[in-house]
């Protein structure tokens, strides 16, 4: 955000996402529905005179297939730790001297 705001330190941040949010979320595949914030006097001018295609550089250099992997990964491994099913398999691993799998490793 600070990026895009040209801001050291961001005020405002939740109106200044809010704004972020309507503008990139379906071109980017983010779940979200445009949201009516009566308090745009708040954005940061910087943000506003961006132009779509400079806002979108700037989040997808943030926001890699890396980035995405990694999350994921890590969001799958969080599910799978906390289930009965993989708790017996990697008991079964340990029994066998082998180590605990974790997705995407």
């Amino acid at each position: 955000m600070q990026k895009l705001t040209e801001l050291e330190e961001v005020n405002q941040m939740s109106h200044n996402a809010c704004y972020l949010k309507n503008l990139i979320a379906n071109r980017v595949g983010l779940k979200h529905q445009p949201v009516f914030d009566l308090y745009t006097g708040m954005l940061s001018d910087a943000l506003i005179d961006k132009s779509l295609p400079e806002i979108l550089h700037i989040f997808y250099n943030y926001v890699t297939p890396r980035f995405l992997i990694k999350k994921l990964t890590d969001a799958v491994n969080h599910n799978l730790e906390n289930t009965s099913l993989y708790n017996d398999l990697n008991a079964i691993l340990a029994k066998a001297g082998l180590k605990k799998t974790k997705f995407g490793n």
